[in-house]
């Protein structure tokens, strides 16, 4: 692996194991019962971290293997690749724990009892698959984290009365302006009629 370190390749490994053995705890507390309902939530929040874990991983490794290119990101760094990952697992928990509650449980119970919960509706299953792997996809794309969170706070400020963006523009936003909005085109002046 040259120049990367050995985290990048038995880190992804590490997370991927954590988010099977909480599927595999869920699973056996659906069968139990006098297990509490929280327990779920809390195997729901390892899931999603580990996903988003594993997405940033994945990031990580497309930069190293040169398929993807981050020229801010220094593979050398162990410190900083510990941040990506754990802000991936971060942005994954974050941005999808008030989403996909619901879709890990109809999940869960499909995987516990297929024969009584699945659904082969296609609309259901597709709707629960890019909820369960929405935390990978955070984890792995931070542009896409921060394209999110600013339209969340620019949405925020509006609702609280600033004016949108787009109303700073100016109306005529062509070619023939500068960016501050005065025109490029030269002023025509009138002659000034002379005498009588």
């Amino acid at each position: 692996m040259g120049e990367t370190p050995w985290m990048l390749a038995w880190l992804p490994l590490y997370f991927l194991g954590l988010a099977g053995l909480s599927i595999f705890f869920a699973v056996f507390v659906m069968g139990a019962v006098d297990f509490p309902d929280y327990v779920l939530f809390l195997v729901y929040l390892v899931w999603i971290a580990s996903l988003g874990a594993i997405g940033a991983s994945a990031s990580i490794g497309m930069n190293a293997l040169s398929i993807q290119d981050d020229i801010t990101f220094d593979l050398t760094n162990i410190r900083l690749m510990s941040l990506r990952i754990a802000l991936g697992a971060l942005f994954g928990v974050v941005l999808t724990l008030p989403f996909g509650y619901p879709q890990f449980l109809e999940f869960l119970k499909a995987v516990w009892k297929p024969t009584v919960f699945y659904d082969p509706n296609l609309s259901v299953v597709t709707k629960q698959s890019v909820i369960l792997l929405l935390p990978f996809i955070l984890g792995f794309s931070t542009s896409l984290v921060m394209l999110i969170l600013s339209q969340l706070v620019e949405a925020a400020q509006v609702f609280l009365g600033r004016r949108p963006r787009a109303a700073y523009m100016h109306p005529c936003s062509s070619s023939e302006t500068n960016d501050d909005g005065t025109s490029l085109r030269p002023v025509a002046r009138r002659r000034r009629k002379s005498g009588p």
